[in-house]
């Protein structure tokens, strides 16, 4: 069963995640920001990382390069709502994260309470980089 790290600092979005991939039986770590996705990091179990970009303590990016030196093969996949000032839009780092697909978390009806609409476009991200990325569940 693969194994996913998911790496938020908004908890209703860590959670939505969380659940998404728990309903798909993936196995799935939580951590509120870089430095607790490090502390829970765990290669034999992890196959992909699912991490914001611009958190506290540890960002995203740094992550990112903490998480492929300690295995390689990990699947990483970036998230950001663009942080303050920059709504909407990618982080200049984050265009460049390794390489990496990189998403902006685009999802406004969730923000705003239409947590129907939100979801279901959340599942169908998640949907398609699963299969892009091949994880056996």
């Amino acid at each position: 069963m693969a194994g996913v790290l998911i790496v938020e600092d908004d908890a209703a979005l860590r959670e939505l995640l969380r659940d998404s991939l728990e309903k798909r039986k993936y196995t799935v770590i939580t951590a509120a920001d870089g430095r607790e996705a490090l502390a829970k990091f765990r290669p034999s179990v992890v196959d992909l990382v699912i991490t914001d970009l611009l958190m506290p303590e540890e960002d995203g990016l740094m992550v990112i390069m903490k998480i492929k030196e300690m295995k390689p093969s990990t699947r990483l996949i970036a998230i950001s709502g663009g942080g303050k000032g920059r709504p909407g839009k990618l982080p200049p780092y984050g265009q460049h994260a390794g390489r990496r697909p990189c998403l902006l978390k685009a999802v406004p009806s969730f923000r705003t309470g239409a947590e129907s609409e939100g979801i279901a476009g959340i599942n169908i991200i998640l949907h398609r980089l699963l299969l892009k990325y091949k994880l056996n569940q």
